[in-house]
């Protein structure tokens, strides 16, 4: 057995897989690639270099891990050791600090529409049930025209059926407007919007069902028109790029100086002089932004996310601004921390028994000795 055995003071075990380290040698014929038995659902691989250095990673389930450094023979075992990199640097900082632009301005229109977005869907659930065509739009109902439907289906089929689509229409509308008219979330007046949405749906696919074996083409019935306050907001015009109009606020745009991280859908959050505090998600660009507040001033800026070394918030506390566009720097080789220090492999036979993946087993196919 190794002259180091583990115990349970983790000073004195690393002192000691220290001297190990520093005593032992590489002994070649372990070099190699092995893969990890015995542990469901787990994949490993581990690749023993004959120079000392050894790539290892490791798969479960939606994580994934890998480390390098150096390996040497201790005895009855084989030991691990990924280097660690102390540093002073923050995980993150402050960089440049830009007037607010045209892409803040998009970025700004974009959140504040999906927010809007967001409270119609709350106040209006019923509107969820809409398929067809989520903005209003005019009652007109399908008509065959002049085409004339196959013979299997009879002109009055597609009457009778154009009929109850339009009657279950008009009423999932006054349902709708119902339930818009009273204090949101009235259960009882959404559970019958929401029936009524159902049954609108129903009767529209039993329509365009016919319509298409009749070889009319394509059902042509628009949904029901939803109340104001449940229409998802339009994109904004393009007049709104005109920087005369712009809404401006506080754009927070996290950006990896190493360029191997995007933050997205990261929580930032901006607290005010006044002790008040706004929340916004980082989009597809890493950027959140908050609208302006007339007369308040940002002082601080918190960055959550479980990724956060020791899962702890970073705080950064920032020069007062009303508006504009703030860099923050996060070095993704800051936040990177092995998944082991050390680990002791015991030899067996050709096989290495990790010490800390309960029964596994690495195995190397090619060894002659198997």
């Amino acid at each position: 057995m190794s002259s180091f055995p583990r115990d349970d003071d983790p000073g004195l075990e690393a002192e000691r897989n220290s001297a190990a380290l520093a005593a032992g040698v590489v002994d070649q014929k372990f070099a190699g690639h092995y893969y990890l038995h015995g542990v469901m659902e787990t994949g490993s691989e581990l690749l023993l270099k004959k120079d000392g250095s050894f790539i290892w990673y490791l798969a479960v389930g939606a994580l994934d891990q890998t480390a390098d450094g150096q390996w040497v023979r201790d005895g009855d075992f084989l030991l691990l050791h990924v280097p660690t990199q102390i540093s002073n640097a923050p995980i993150a900082s402050l960089a440049e600090r830009r007037p607010w632009d045209l892409d803040a301005e998009r970025r700004l229109m974009a959140h504040l529409q999906w927010q809007a977005r967001v409270r119609a869907e709350e106040r209006c659930p019923y509107a969820l049930f809409n398929v067809v065509d989520i903005a209003a739009t005019p009652a007109v109902p399908f008509l065959a025209g002049t085409e004339t439907p196959k013979p299997n289906i009879s002109p009055s089929q597609i009457e009778a059926a154009t009929g109850a689509a339009a009657d279950a229409r008009k009423k999932a509308e006054i349902a709708m407007a119902l339930a818009a008219s009273q204090a949101p979330n009235d259960l009882a007046l959404d559970d019958a919007a929401i029936d009524a949405m159902m049954k609108w749906n129903e009767e529209n696919w039993n329509l365009s069902q016919l319509v298409e074996e009749a070889g009319l083409g394509a059902n042509k019935m628009a949904g029901p028109a939803l109340p104001m306050v449940c229409q998802w907001p339009q994109k904004p015009d393009e007049a709104a790029e005109i920087e005369s109009q712009w809404q401006k606020g506080i754009a927070i745009k996290l950006t990896d100086p190493d360029e191997n991280a995007r933050y997205r859908y990261v929580k930032i959050t901006l607290r005010y002089a006044d002790g008040s505090e706004d929340n916004a998600i980082t989009d597809e660009d890493a950027s959140a932004v908050f609208p302006y507040r007339a007369g308040r001033l940002a002082d601080e800026v918190r960055i959550s996310a479980d990724w956060l070394p020791e899962g702890d918030d970073v705080v950064l506390p920032m020069p007062s601004m009303e508006a504009g566009v703030q860099n923050v720097l996060i070095p993704s080789s800051g936040l990177y921390r092995p998944p082991f220090t050390y680990m002791r492999l015991r030899i067996d036979g050709p096989d290495l028994l990790p010490d800390l993946i309960p029964r596994g087993r690495y195995v190397r196919p090619d060894r002659e000795d198997r």
